[in-house]
C-alpha cells in the first residue's frame, strides 16, 4: 500500500503567508497610530487672522500689560481648548499690581491662542480681564517692533512697578515632562501588543 502522507509545504506556506498578512496589519495599525500622534500633537501652524493693534491703541484698551513668568499650567474650566495660567508679575506698567494673577490663551494658533504655555516661560502679558482673569491672543498684541513699544510703553507709564518679592512656581516631583511623554508612549505599547498578538496568531 501506497504511504499517501500529505505534503506539508501547503500548509506551511498558508501560515507563513497569513503571519506575513498579521505582521502587515500591524504594521499599518502602528503606522497609523504614529499619524494620529502627529497629527494630534504637532504645533498648530498660526493661520490666525485679525486686525492688528498699535501701541497707542493697546495701551488705552487693555486692562494689564505686565512682564510675567508662568507659575503653573492647566486647562482653562470654561474651555477646554483654553489653558489657565497662573503667572508671577515681574514688572507691571498698566493694571493690577500684586504678586500673582491668573490668566487664559487658546491652545491653537488658528484660533489666535498664544499656545501651550510653559512654567517658568516668560512673555509680555496685555491682559483683558474678565471676571478676575487676564485674557490674552495674537489679536492683542503690539504691531510694531520691541524697541518701539518699550519706549511707548516708558514714553506713557515711566519705570514698571514690580514686587519686593517674586513669586516662584510649586516644586514638581518627578519628571517634568512626563505629561507629554505618556500619550505617545501608550500609543506605541498598544500598537506593539496589537502586532504580536497578530503575528502570534
Amino acid at each position: 500500500m501506497t504511504n499517501m502522507t500529505a505534503d506539508p509545504r501547503p500548509r506551511t506556506a498558508t501560515r507563513l503567508a497569513g503571519r506575513w498578512a498579521a505582521w502587515l496589519t500591524g504594521l499599518m495599525l502602528a503606522l497609523t497610530c504614529v499619524g494620529v500622534l502627529q497629527v494630534s500633537y504637532a504645533p498648530t501652524a498660526a493661520a490666525c487672522s485679525c486686525k492688528p493693534f498699535t501701541t497707542d491703541e493697546l495701551m488705552d484698551e487693555v486692562d494689564l500689560i505686565a512682564q510675567v513668568r508662568v507659575l503653573s499650567a492647566g486647562v482653562s474650566p470654561s474651555d477646554r481648548y483654553a489653558g489657565e495660567y497662573e503667572v508671577a508679575l515681574l514688572e507691571v506698567w498698566k493694571g493690577e499690581q500684586s504678586p500673582t494673577v491668573t490668566m487664559e490663551t487658546n491652545f491653537q494658533g488658528t484660533a489666535c491662542g498664544l499656545g501651550e504655555l510653559k512654567v517658568g516661560e516668560e512673555l509680555r502679558l496685555w491682559g483683558f480681564e474678565h471676571d478676575g482673569t487676564y485674557g490674552a491672543s495674537w489679536c492683542g498684541l503690539p504691531s510694531e517692533p520691541a524697541d518701539q513699544v518699550d519706549a511707548a510703553l516708558e514714553s506713557r507709564f515711566g519705570e514698571p512697578w514690580a514686587p519686593e518679592t517674586i513669586a516662584t512656581p510649586t516644586p514638581v516631583s518627578g519628571f517634568d515632562g512626563l505629561s507629554d511623554v505618556l500619550p505617545p508612549l501608550a500609543i506605541g505599547i498598544v500598537a506593539a501588543l496589537a502586532l504580536f498578538l497578530l503575528v502570534r496568531g
